[in-house]
């Protein structure tokens, strides 16, 4: 089972958007799910620390998912490749998930953006992909220091025999806590946008669409604008997508 956060201690800093009345209700996409994207790396996390610790082992990596019903502002195109991460722990993913876009900010977007912007393109393979998922976690649901370690929200890497899955483990681990160590530092340039999805009986999810020149829909357009994301486009499907891009 793939654990996520839904009882983390969340500051939702629910900015709300300018949206036109015809957009005032979320929009909402149907998401089919293949499992994770890359081999399988375990983790201990927990989501509840204080005096008794209960760490839980949990799958970590990239989601797999595929429209099955698309968007009606156009984000997201039938039979579209959707690579997301979940924001939370306690809930599970499944077949046939109708996600709401969300329509409100949180108090995450932007720092989860930054970490899209530095890291998304060196997610390749399993270790990177599970290294973006504990940065993900620790920033919605730990604390401003961003430690694995400690906090609101905690990780440390599977103990087991097999010594491949440790070492795997461990250097996810350990590229997590680089990458949230060096959040902060310097300029980066804005390369995508994150979009937020919801349901209240699965894992909410977030998932990236590229920075470009070329305007999407005005739909989509108007609802990416007000995530401060700008003018964004969408990319042509290769045989692998790494992007969540309508085709």
């Amino acid at each position: 089972m793939q654990y996520s956060c839904k009882t983390l201690s969340l500051t939702l800093g629910a900015v709300a958007l300018s949206f036109a009345a015809a957009s005032a209700s979320a929009d909402t996409v149907k998401l089919g799910y293949h499992g994770l994207n890359y081999d399988v790396i375990k983790a201990q996390i927990d989501t509840d620390p204080g005096a008794d610790t209960n760490f839980k082992l949990a799958d970590v990596g990239m989601f797999n998912m595929s429209v099955q019903k698309p968007d009606a502002g156009g984000i997201f195109g039938s039979g579209q490749t959707v690579l997301a991460w979940c924001v939370e722990v306690t809930q599970s993913v499944s077949e046939g998930i109708v996600y709401d876009i969300a329509t409100t900010t949180q108090s995450w977007t932007e720092s989860i953006t930054r970490l899209f912007d530095k890291h998304y393109d060196q997610v390749k393979n399993s270790i990177t992909s599970a290294a973006m998922q504990l940065a993900i976690w620790e920033i919605v649901g730990g604390d401003a220091n961003l430690k694995l370690s400690d906090g609101n929200f905690q990780a440390k890497t599977r103990y087991d025999t097999d010594q491949k899955y440790n070492r795997d483990s461990y250097q996810a681990y350990a590229l997590a806590q680089e990458w949230l160590d060096k959040l902060n530092d310097g300029d980066v340039a804005r390369k995508y946008g994150v979009v937020h999805l919801t349901n209240d009986g699965a894992q909410d999810l977030v998932t990236v669409v590229q920075v470009s020149e070329v305007p999407l829909p005005g739909a989509a357009l108007m609802f990416l604008s007000a995530l401060g994301v700008g003018g964004l486009a969408r990319r042509k499907r290769a045989a692998k997508p790494e992007l969540a891009l309508a085709a």
